[in-house]
């Protein structure tokens, strides 16, 4: 199956893959989320934190943008592998969306009930909804690293037809994910520190080769309308 996609898209993609070596950044660094409990109910009302909610929020949208051009360019070499991987970033935003928003508007909204609870059997409830609301957060934040995983290991292979390096560096990725899915169990603090400084150096780095490969493909779909465009104008061109 042949389809022609828009240089005019692939750029946007690129533009929107290379955006997130930005957002991932401001994602991992711009504020982190203190330990104490009485620390985190007051979060409802912190500019930083709500700040760095929406963008993870913009950053899945920049993704879903990115991978999905991506995964269209992969289609025409790899129709099976692109569209699991396509399907997989899906499911990664589809499930980081729901984090978000329910952080956004049910998490919060409880902890501004419990500070604002005057009656302590009251508070005791709102404590333990509180409590208990981050096994929700993790099963969305273990789909999350799946989804994102299978997604890699799903472009890697299939962008080895266009560019190797890409595609070693998108299996690396997904292993890396998985490994990372695994220790939420494992639960090793040095796997923890390790993946932190992953998520801040190799995440952006193979983003922005992203972006940079998008661009490159952008201008290939345009020196390809170009050449049609210049055969049309060809005088005794004829098309059937």
């Amino acid at each position: 199956m042949e389809f022609q996609l828009s240089n005019t898209f692939l750029r946007i993609a690129a533009v929107a893959a290379l955006l997130t070596v930005v957002t991932t950044l401001l994602v991992h660094l711009l504020f982190t989320t203190p330990s104490a409990f009485e620390d985190q109910v007051s979060l409802y009302r912190n500019s930083l934190y709500l700040t760095r909610i929406w963008i993870t929020i913009f950053h899945c949208l920049l993704v879903l943008l990115s991978m999905t051009a991506m995964g269209l360019i992969l289609f025409t070499t790899s129709p099976a592998l692109s569209v699991f991987g396509i399907f997989g970033f899906l499911i990664f935003v589809l499930m980081e969306w729901m984090r978000m928003f329910s952080v956004l508007f049910e998490l919060n909204a409880l902890r501004e009930a419990y500070q604002l609870a005057q009656d302590e059997q009251v508070k005791d409830l709102l404590r333990f909804e509180l409590d208990t609301w981050r096994y929700k957060g993790t099963v969305l934040f273990n789909i999350f690293f799946l989804a994102f995983a299978a997604g890699c290991l799903c472009f890697g292979p299939a962008l080895l037809n266009h560019n190797r390096f890409l595609g070693w560096m998108f299996i690396a990725w997904g292993v890396m994910n998985m490994i990372a899915f695994l220790n939420e169990q494992w639960q090793f603090a040095a796997l923890d520190r390790f993946m932190e400084t992953f998520s801040i150096t190799f995440q952006p780095f193979v983003r922005l080769l992203a972006g940079i490969w998008l661009w490159q493909q952008s201008k290939l779909v345009n020196r390809k309308v170009q050449t049609v465009r210049d055969h049309v104008s060809t005088p005794g061109f004829v098309t059937r």
